[in-house]
């Protein structure tokens, strides 16, 4: 959907999808990696986290810098879609990967919000 509609939004929007992402597959690298003994699939998993945790502290130190000039209104408007649009998102991973989800018994992915 992002490089389809790329061409259309605005660099803060695009930062925003890819800082959705990102939590999105923090979440759910932790998920695999708490969900598995295998030492190997642990340390691979702990990394993919690792990386993960940069690459949200790098999107979220952006958008605070993008935003800190627009209204407090405009910047409520934009966390409130960009909250209904992250678990909307969430809502499509949990179902691609249902199968492995339901089969390791892992919670919602999506749950405690997004510092889950």
């Amino acid at each position: 959907m992002l490089h389809v509609s790329a061409p259309f939004i605005r660099l803060e929007g695009r930062i925003a999808c890819a800082a959705a992402a990102e939590m999105i597959a923090r979440r759910y690298f932790r998920a695999l990696h708490d969900g598995t003994n295998g030492p190997v699939l642990r340390a691979i998993f702990a990394q993919i986290c690792h990386d993960e945790e940069g690459h949200v502290a790098f999107h979220v130190d952006t958008l605070q810098r993008l935003f800190a000039n627009w209204s407090w209104w405009k910047r409520a408007a934009i966390r409130a879609i960009w909250r209904v649009l992250f678990r909307a998102s969430c809502v499509v991973v949990m179902w691609d990967h249902r199968a492995i989800l339901r089969e390791w018994g892992f919670r919602p992915l999506c749950s405690g919000g997004i510092a889950d």
